[in-house]
């Protein structure tokens, strides 16, 4: 995962964990660096709080626990992970718990690319989790509540 951004990182360790998965590997250590911060790195940060959100499709362990080693974590598959779309989608109704255009959610997701978010913001709709609501002449897109 060096010499990647954080987004990068976390989309190289998605598709690498769901092959581990489908392969049967029953761990694999992600080699994520430490930073040169002193604090711990951007990837690391990034890569254990997204293992903080699938406790029930994964377990982990820093390598502070098993060796020693800030620059590295160990990973225990249990599920797959869901798709990229459905995690975009799941940060798209996080980010719209207050309304907001389409540009707004374009821009801060950006990464994922606007055809990709546009997606993600139609099958929201459809699924009724996203609804439209006008402000004056501005369209703009809530999260509906469970």
């Amino acid at each position: 995962m060096h010499q990647c951004t954080v987004a990068e990182a976390l989309e190289l360790f998605h598709a690498f964990y769901n092959r581990q998965f489908a392969g049967g590997t029953p761990s694999f250590t992600v080699i994520h660096g430490y930073g040169s911060s002193g604090e711990g790195g951007r990837i690391r940060k990034a890569l254990r709080a997204f293992l903080e959100g699938f406790a029930d499709t994964l377990t982990w362990k820093t390598g502070e626990e098993l060796d020693g080693n800030p620059g590295c974590t160990v990973v225990y598959p249990k599920k797959p992970l869901p798709s990229t779309t459905d995690l975009l989608g799941v940060e798209i109704l996080r980010y719209c718990s207050v309304p907001r255009t389409e540009d707004k959610i374009v821009g801060e997701f950006h990464r994922h690319g606007q055809r990709q978010i546009k997606e993600s913001i139609r099958r929201l709709k459809q699924q009724s989790r996203l609804r439209e609501i006008f402000k004056g002449a501005h369209k703009m897109y809530q999260s509906v509540l469970s």
